[in-house]
Order: structure tokens, then sequence, then C-alpha cells
């Protein structure tokens, strides 16, 4: 939380949460890349005090799923 520089994240095949406030405060966050086909669960205000909402890109048929957990 709260990395001024990072612009780009990828989360892994093995990943099935993430935690609250993971991206919070982050301003210059414009990409996220989540590659698990596994994503279960997700903290609230993943991205609380950012700019605006980085793109989001997922596995092929999980988009609305993963949007819908990520509440954006």
């Amino acid at each position: 939380t709260g990395s001024k520089k990072l612009q780009t994240a990828t989360l892994g095949q093995n990943i099935s949460e993430i935690g609250s406030r993971a991206f919070a405060n982050c301003k210059h966050l414009k990409k996220v890349t989540i590659q698990s086909k596994q994503l279960k669960k997700a903290g609230k205000n993943i991205f609380a005090g950012n700019s605006a909402s980085p793109k989001i890109k997922t596995p092929k048929g999980k988009k609305e799923k993963y949007k819908k957990l990520l509440n954006i």
C-alpha cells in the first residue's frame, strides 16, 4: 500500500485472495494483470485513494466475475 512508483502489478497463477487496501494510495497504478483462474476473495477498498481505477486484465471468461469481486 502507498507505493509511490508502482505503475503495473501482476498477480500470479496461484493467487486465491487479495487483501484489503492492497493497492491503496498507489497514485500511479495504471494496470493490474490477474493471471489466476482461482481468485475467490478480495478485501474491501483495494484501490482506495487512487486517482482512478486501473485497467484490469483477467483470464478469459473471468472478467465479469472478477469485476464484481473487485467492486469496479
